[in-house]
């Protein structure tokens, strides 16, 4: 029987505002009870298993801001937003017990952040954001090849950081009526956030358990038009 999870958070920030700027600083500690966790089965059966865990720790920095880097006319600015959470510290006080490769908390990124640079006006705007995708530790569920990708099921692997770029604007037509475009994954980048099997050579992902698929590589490049009417 599971019980249910239990979070203690402490947070001290720090913030400041002016013309040209905002930004939002803060420290921030979280203890975690019974943290539910879904498990892979050692067993050759793709079985996930929901268990409480003992205490989890994490401490880091989380900052939000925004700044306007230029200004043309009286209408157009050119800003640039960051936001970003870097952990100092995200440990599983259990994994000693259960004899595992790393006390770093499973699915929690070390770091993650955004950059957004873009040029708005009351007319149009357009935007490039950039996503940070931190180190993080997972027990995956997928079907890895043995002993190539992983020495055995139940494996803690850490995922390596990456980047993606979006880029995204809209045009006001009139009439309440806008033009809205979008290009995902600028950089058609060949990669997922989590899953370690991805669509490449060498190929980690275990054929015969993958239902015809190579890998699980995130969407690549996507060329998004529509019209918005607002009223």
């Amino acid at each position: 029987d599971l019980e249910p999870e239990q979070a203690t958070s402490y947070e001290v920030g720090i913030a400041y505002e002016n013309a040209r700027m905002w930004v939002d600083l803060a420290l921030f500690r979280n203890d975690i009870t019974n943290r539910i966790q879904a498990v892979a089965d050692t067993r050759d059966a793709p079985i996930r298993i929901y268990q409480n865990r003992a205490e989890s720790e994490l401490v880091g920095l989380e900052l939000q801001s925004n700044f306007v880097l230029a200004r043309v006319g009286n209408a157009t600015s050119v800003n640039l937003g960051v936001n970003a959470a870097h952990h100092f510290r995200m440990r599983d006080l259990d994994a000693a017990a259960r004899n595992l490769s790393t006390d770093r908390i499973i699915r929690v990124y070390e770091t993650q952040g955004s950059l957004l640079l873009g040029v708005h006006n009351p007319a149009w705007m357009v935007q490039v954001v950039g996503t940070y995708y931190g180190p993080v530790w997972y027990d995956t569920e997928e079907r890895l090849l043995i002993p190539f990708a992983e020495p055995a099921r139940g494996t803690i692997h850490r995922k390596g950081p990456f980047t993606t770029w979006n880029l995204r604007g809209r045009y006001e037509l009139g009439g309440g009526v806008w033009l809205t475009g979008a290009v995902r994954n600028l950089l058609n980048k060949n990669n997922h956030p989590l899953f370690i099997a991805i669509n490449r050579e060498p190929l980690f992902a275990n054929l015969a358990r993958s239902n015809g698929g190579l890998g699980n590589s995130m969407p690549g490049r996507a060329f998004i038009v529509g019209f918005d009417w607002r009223t």
